[in-house]
């Protein structure tokens, strides 16, 4: 076995590990829970507009009161903090009972165990199934280099996929998710498929010689490198990559902070997609017009003439 699989196993089995700590948490629950949320994280209250929680920690405990945060919205909530452990949630409109709910409360580092574990799974997995250069291979472009548009098609997956692991697994359901996230990863995609279309055709010298752009099947191709996501395939600048990379960095990072901050799904406005649509329509519309317009290719010598000027004629 391979250093790079031993190394790959290691991580696969630590992402199980830290998988199952986060999903073992809530097991002691019993059957009588209703639900098992994390301790400061979003609970949906509905209609509701008391709410009130009480801790099983003994005979006569008493109840807590529950601000309700939005309550002009749609979509009313409450959170529980600094309480772990089984207890009751009621909630009451106009001083009626409406709903009386048995929660498990668990600690929030399980989203980060669970975090961990992806983080685990995605480096080792590539290492464990045979993939040399896993990340390079992935994310480059078919003629060498670091795809911009492939690079942030994983950066939103990431970020998908922790916030809909953390929210299921140690919670042991599947979370009512926002659309914000689908059209996220959709955008994403659908840089990628352009970004595919409008990169320059990998053309062949006069004599059949292989492009001089870096490919896998060439090792004496040069490494790839974090300054390809920032240049084009003729190694100039290029400002439409680089504030496209900033703005995807940036809104990954929010949509992280905001799901950290209050352990649900974000609500992401729609005024971000603007944004994100038009550094995407700057980015790929000017790959496009580079493509369309390449540099003129230097025609090397033909055998006869390296002949002649080797021979010295």
């Amino acid at each position: 076995m391979t250093k790079q699989k031993v190394i790959g196993w290691l991580l696969f089995i630590g992402s199980v590990v830290l998988g199952w700590r986060a999903i073992s948490s809530g097991f002691h629950a019993g059957d009588n829970t209703d639900e098992i949320v994390y301790a400061g994280g979003v609970v949906p209250v509905g209609a509701a507009d008391g709410a009130s929680f009480v801790p099983d920690a003994g005979a006569g405990a008493s109840p807590i009161p529950l601000p309700i945060h939005d309550p002009a919205t749609a979509a009313p909530w409450v959170t529980i903090t600094d309480v772990t452990g089984p207890g009751v949630l009621t909630l009451t409109r106009s001083g009626v009972q409406t709903a009386r709910t048995r929660l498990q409360i668990i600690a929030p580092y399980n989203a980060i165990l669970v975090g961990l574990a992806v983080v685990c799974l995605m480096f080792g997995l590539p290492l464990v199934i045979g993939m040399k250069r896993p990340w390079p291979d992935l994310i480059a472009e078919p003629g060498g280099g670091l795809s911009l548009a492939k690079t942030q098609l994983l950066l939103w997956f990431v970020v998908a996929f922790v916030i809909i692991a953390g929210l299921s697994l140690p919670l042991h359901a599947l979370p009512e998710v926002t659309s914000s996230l689908a059209m996220l990863l959709a955008l994403g995609g659908i840089t990628t498929v352009v970004g595919a279309v409008t990169s320059p055709p990998l053309t062949l010298g006069d004599e059949g010689d292989a492009p001089a752009l870096a490919t896998v099947a060439n090792p004496a191709s040069p490494a790839a490198s974090a300054k390809d996501l920032v240049t084009d395939w003729n190694d100039q600048p290029d400002i439409s990559r680089y504030q496209y990379l900033l703005i995807a960095i940036v809104g990954a990072t929010a949509v992280l902070l905001s799901y950290a901050s209050r352990l649900a799904a974000p609500e992401i406005p729609t005024s971000f997609y603007y944004l994100l649509a038009a550094s995407q329509a700057t980015y790929l519309g000017t790959k496009a017009v580079k493509s369309a317009t390449p540099p003129p290719v230097v025609a090397k010598p033909s055998l006869a003439v390296r002949g002649a000027l080797t021979s010295g004629e």
